[in-house]
């Protein structure tokens, strides 16, 4: 009896929203929307149960408020916020009907080794891999729901060098490819060159204060490789920030577009600028 008080004021006191008891190991909690933890069921749209495995792992089971699980994740911390929260090994995502959605494997929150994700009928859809900085590495390949091949790619550091896409019927496609982040032509380097030159165009530029200046802009690529809403992230000065968005409102050239599940998509992209 009194293990099962120690270790329900352990939890209690270093958790806060602890509302039942299942086991010496195995805690329940409430969350919201944002998967934060809660102190009583009115605010929360969730539950998870919290299984110590051992002293550096945990595994967090996720239900709706009727009961049906929706996620498995292993964790090696689960703080209250999802932000403090780190994923080591197995996760898991179910479809309502209870079959398996994704299934991949974390280490300290990057995705490492072999991916999958099935359709509802527990056919496979998609298998990828990723290297141990999170980044996809050697094949990639989807499949239609009926198991027939649809996207057939290889990847290198994250980059798709080389692909394919089928029709249902087996016939070929043009491929575009299951992901790919926004890039300027030539690469990062040559889009700064660009901001650099127009940003030395003005007289503004040459002015001391604005030399060795260091800038974070955060902007969003669209689906055609337009620059929308720039913005600057790390304050420094208004006139020198003013400057900044201006040469890249001048960039003539366009971003090759990003592409999320093999849809062109929105995506956006912070860079690092150095006044010099």
């Amino acid at each position: 009896m009194r293990k099962y008080i120690s270790v329900f004021l352990f939890v209690f006191l270093f958790c806060g929203t602890i509302f039942a008891q299942e086991s010496a190991n195995i805690s329940k909690i409430w969350l919201n929307k944002k998967g934060a933890w809660v102190s009583d069921s009115a605010q929360a749209n969730r539950y998870a149960l919290i299984d110590q495995l051992s002293a550096n792992q945990l595994r967090v089971d996720i239900y709706t408020l009727n009961g049906t699980q929706t996620e498995s994740i292993h964790y090696s911390h689960y703080g209250k916020e999802p932000k403090e929260r780190i994923k080591d090994g197995l996760y898991i995502k179910f479809h309502p009907n209870g079959q398996i959605k994704e299934q991949r494997t974390f280490k300290h929150n990057r995705r490492i080794g072999e991916s999958r994700q099935f359709y509802k009928n527990g056919q496979l859809e998609l298998l990828e891999y990723f290297q141990g900085n999170g980044m996809r590495t050697g094949k990639l390949l989807q499949y239609y729901p009926d198991g027939k091949l649809k996207r057939e790619e290889t990847y290198k550091n994250g980059v798709c060098t080389k692909g394919k896409l089928y029709a249902p019927d087996g016939s070929k496609l043009e491929h575009t490819p299951w992901e790919q982040r926004p890039e300027y032509p030539g690469g990062i380097s040559a889009f700064l060159d660009e901001v650099m030159k127009q940003a030395r165009k003005s007289k503004d530029y040459f002015r001391d204060e604005y030399r060795n200046s260091q800038i974070r802009v955060r902007f969003i690529v669209d689906k055609e490789g337009k620059i929308k809403s720039p913005k600057i992230v790390h304050k420094v000065d208004p006139k020198v920030e003013s400057l900044i968005l201006q040469a890249i409102n001048k960039c003539s050239k366009r971003w090759i577009p990003a592409y999320r599940k093999g849809e062109l998509a929105e995506l956006p992209v912070t860079i690092r600028i150095n006044l010099n």
